[in-house]
């Protein structure tokens, strides 16, 4: 779709990679969570201790999980360019753990006090390469703006706090900046940062095109767990039976602190349709619910995305 709408556009795809990318042959246990569990912090991949440990273990005893080339990931990657003419850029990566060059004193470069992030050299290694792309193919003078071949309807406020006149909400809904951030969230109810379950609230969301659409809302998770956000239980109003139970915990971060949006796929809404879907929370937590997008796209056939009704399996909605 983006491919749609700029034709002519540079389009370019990242492969980063994190000590956390490494497990372990035996244990299956992640490099990341290995170094938490000897004492060495976050901070791991930029103390001389750790190369010294790792070393000693045997760097013939652990995997990086995306160094196989034939890796689903790296050949999704590989088709996806090839299908809409992206470039690849890569993260400078060495196959040896030791050395000059070695993966271990490259990561101690590029990788940000957490020893996952981007640190600024590696935000300017990834630039240069960006940046070389660009300077030999240049810009073109004139820019061609494409049309989408399937109309979507995405109304998020977490970067602007400005929620469309497309949704409505209930009288206790509450749009604020989240604390210690630039983000902004809705939530139902007075309470906020305490220990009570709060309010439940709705939101009504209409479908403007002649089209069955899917229907997506995107939520606050922390991780590891337990989150510090309530599961909720989703009723779409036009159907009783339809509920959903959102996870709140964050997925694909393992160990990781993370406080991070989560989008989940709630059905389908007919043509013209208005709906009210209700968020009831279910227990106790630390952070009350707060929701930051509603989308609604065209259907995907091949899709991945899963949901599960209330009296299935109580696994994450993803």
């Amino acid at each position: 779709r983006l491919r749609e709408r700029f034709p002519n556009a540079i389009i370019i795809i990242t492969r980063l990679w994190a000590p956390s990318h490494f497990i372990h042959k035996e244990t299956r246990m992640n490099l990341s969570a290995w170094a938490e569990q000897k004492g060495f912090g976050q901070g791991f991949i930029h103390n001389p201790r750790f190369r010294q440990a790792f070393l000693e273990d045997g760097e013939d005893n652990w995997s990086y999980v995306y160094g196989n080339p034939d890796e689903t990931i790296n050949q999704y990657q590989k088709k996806t360019a090839e299908k809409i003419g992206a470039h690849i850029v890569k993260m400078n990566f060495d196959d040896k753990a030791d050395g000059p060059n070695g993966w271990i004193a490259r990561g101690d470069k590029y990788l940000a006090a957490d020893s996952f992030h981007l640190s600024k050299g590696g935000h300017a290694v990834l630039a240069q390469q960006i940046r070389d792309i660009v300077d030999r193919l240049g810009v073109p003078k004139e820019r061609t703006l494409g049309q989408f071949l399937g109309t979507d309807y995405c109304n998020s406020w977490f970067e602007s706090g400005v929620i469309d006149k497309g949704v409505e909400y209930s009288p206790n809904g509450r749009l604020y900046m989240m604390p210690h951030t630039d983000k902004y969230v809705l939530s139902f109810g007075d309470n906020d940062d305490n220990d009570t379950i709060g309010e439940g609230g709705w939101v009504k969301v209409s479908n403007p095109s002649d089209k069955i659409m899917e229907l997506f809302i995107a939520y606050m998770t922390t991780g590891p767990t337990p989150s510090k956000y309530p599961k909720v239980e989703v009723t779409r109003k036009y159907d009783d039976k339809m509920k959903f139970i959102l996870d709140p915990n964050t997925i694909g971060w393992k160990d990781k602190q993370v406080h991070v949006v989560r989008l989940a796929q709630i059905g389908t809404i007919n043509p013209g349709a208005k709906h009210i879907i209700s968020f009831r929370p279910l227990e106790k937590t630390e952070y009350p619910f707060r929701l930051v997008s509603i989308a609604i796209t065209p259907v995907n056939e091949n899709s991945n995305e899963q949901f599960l009704r209330l009296s299935g399996p109580k696994l994450a909605i993803s």
